[in-house]
């Protein structure tokens, strides 16, 4: 019985060395290509198809399974840093009384006027005055400032002229109308309006309603403002000025002064 057995494994084993007939300088070379993980499974079947003649690669290496089941989406990355030109919403820079100066007018110094508008508080409030241009014309209103380093020039910006007026009761007319000087410089241009100095850009507001505080003569102050848009895409430096006069309106000009209190840069910002 033992013998049969034997005899029978002999046999199998002959067959399988007759179905591949390897050597074992093949089987080898075989081994050493299906172990190098280095190798593609492409670059396997080319090294066994020279050495072997093999070609069942399909059944050993090569042959690609089903796909498998789609994994969970994984956790989202957070949002990127925005770019240069993204819009970061409004940001405003101010210029209050305190930062404006004027000229001399008739060898007098032209000064702030100072309101008591809270008593019985004394505390003071600066503002400048503009009369009518009819009347009694004065120089403009002025200051210097920086532009702030996050302002979009690619999209206008918006000055806004902060304006007190007071109770006065002899008063005519109620329009008014404002001029604005706009310079803006880069290092080393020239400032002023002799050639070749490049003079300020002049822009007016549209005629808008005055009306004095109530009741008359008392120390309550009006405080009305007007906007003005303005393009600053094509300018350059960082360097400005500005100042403010006013000019007639076309009708009913108002005869009483108006004062100037604050200047606004309203802006679009980017990140």
């Amino acid at each position: 019985m033992k013998k049969n057995i034997l005899f029978l494994l002999i046999l199998s084993l002959c067959g399988m060395q007759n179905l591949f007939t390897i050597s074992s300088k093949e089987n080898l070379y075989m081994q050493c290509a299906l172990r190098d993980k280095s190798l593609t499974p492409v670059q396997q079947e080319k090294a066994l198809r020279k050495c072997c003649n093999f070609n069942a690669i399909d059944t050993v290496c090569c042959k690609r399974g089903p796909r498998g089941e789609r994994g969970r989406r994984g956790p989202r990355g957070r949002r990127g840093e925005p770019g240069i030109n993204a819009s970061c919403g409004f940001n405003e820079l101010f210029i209050n009384a305190e930062m404006m100066f004027s000229a001399i007018f008739d060898d007098v110094a032209i000064q702030p006027v100072a309101f008591t508008p809270y008593p019985p508080s004394l505390v003071t409030m600066l503002a400048w005055a503009m009369p009518s241009p009819l009347i009694s014309p004065l120089p403009p209103i002025g200051a210097n400032f920086d532009l702030p380093v996050d302002i979009d020039k690619t999209q206008p910006i918006t000055i806004v002229i902060h304006m007190l007026v007071d109770s006065s009761s002899l008063i005519s007319g109620n329009m008014a109308k404002l001029l604005i000087d706009l310079d803006f410089k880069s290092n080393n241009d020239l400032v002023g309006t002799v050639p070749p100095a490049v003079a300020p850009v002049q822009i007016t507001s549209a005629d808008f309603v005055v009306t004095p505080a109530i009741p008359p003569v008392s120390t309550n102050l009006r405080q009305i403002s007007v906007s003005i848009p303005f393009d600053i895409s094509t300018t350059l430096g960082d360097w400005a000025f500005i100042d403010v006069s006013r000019i007639p309106a076309a009708a009913n000009e108002f005869s009483g002064n108006i004062y100037l209190s604050t200047i606004s840069i309203q802006y679009h910002r980017f990140c």
